[in-house]
């Protein structure tokens, strides 16, 4: 006997991908595999009572990681409207409230130079303290 559940995880395992790909026909992005293969993989059959126990450890975890992932979603939402409100200035710290935010142009305030990652990549006159020296496109893309 064997659980589909005990089988989804092994056929998604290194062990179930491994004979899988070794097995696999390349005709375009997609691989695929006969009925024939199909029938071969050779599963690996513990008694029920393990099988089910292995199962419900897994999908423990898996529970586990798919709320993490959401939480990890929410944190990083909840940090862009943060990011929003404090680097506009539409939200402020009461001991900064006096102060008022005025606009230069960057080239006021920065060093531009070429449109490379400087070099020597680890020359530490390129790096604050918090090691942010430059921003590339990327950063604000």
């Amino acid at each position: 006997l064997l659980l589909p559940e005990f089988f989804s995880y092994q056929a998604a395992s290194d062990y179930g991908k491994q004979y899988f790909l070794s097995c696999a026909k390349q005709t375009t992005s997609l691989a695929s595999i006969n009925s024939t293969q199909l029938k071969n993989f050779p599963v690996l059959v513990p008694p029920i009572a393990e099988q089910k126990k292995i199962a419900e450890i897994l999908t423990t975890w898996d529970e586990a990681i798919e709320l993490l992932e959401r939480t990890i979603g929410v944190k990083r939402k909840r940090k862009g409207l943060l990011m929003q409100k404090l680097l506009t200035g539409n939200t402020r710290s009461q001991l900064f409230q006096k102060e008022f935010w005025h606009t230069v142009k960057l080239g006021e305030v920065a060093n531009i130079r070429r449109g490379a990652s400087p070099r020597p990549i680890d020359n530490p006159d390129y790096f604050s303290k918090n090691g942010r020296g430059w921003v590339r496109i990327s950063d604000v893309t």
